[in-house]
């Protein structure tokens, strides 16, 4: 069986990364733009490179892409796991679930375009 080997996106404190190394995988980064997960996620898994960074742009799947072949190069299984922020889709807010959708729609163009062997998206469902 090959191993597998986690990109953990909008990561906030790290707790996809417990489930991830817990079950034997390798988290090869995880990212978040809140400076205050971050460091969190970096004092609880000081052994993963935890990036602060923006997730969003057009370009950015690039980077991921060769971080995805890189790893894939030496025998691993890819996992993409993301977490946009979902405040806006929730049924619990008032704000215009539409607000919610570029980053989740990113997230999709970016698993495209990369081509992980497996990925997943943890979301809530929009309000009507």
């Amino acid at each position: 069986m090959k191993p597998v080997a986690v990109l953990d996106l909008f990561c906030g404190m790290g707790g996809f990364t417990v489930g991830a190394v817990n079950a034997g995988a390798t988290c090869i980064m995880s990212v978040d733009n809140w400076n205050e997960a971050c460091a969190v996620h970096r004092t609880n898994h000081p052994e993963i490179p935890v990036t602060q960074m923006e997730l969003g742009h057009p370009d950015h799947w690039r980077f991921f892409k060769r971080m995805v072949d890189e790893w894939r190069r030496m025998g691993y299984h890819i996992h993409i796991h993301g977490s946009p922020p979902c405040q806006a889709l929730s049924n619990a807010s008032t704000r215009n679930a539409e607000e919610g959708m570029p980053l989740v729609l990113w997230y999709h163009d970016l698993v495209e375009n990369c081509e992980p062997d497996a990925w997943r998206m943890e979301n809530v469902r929009p309000g009507r």
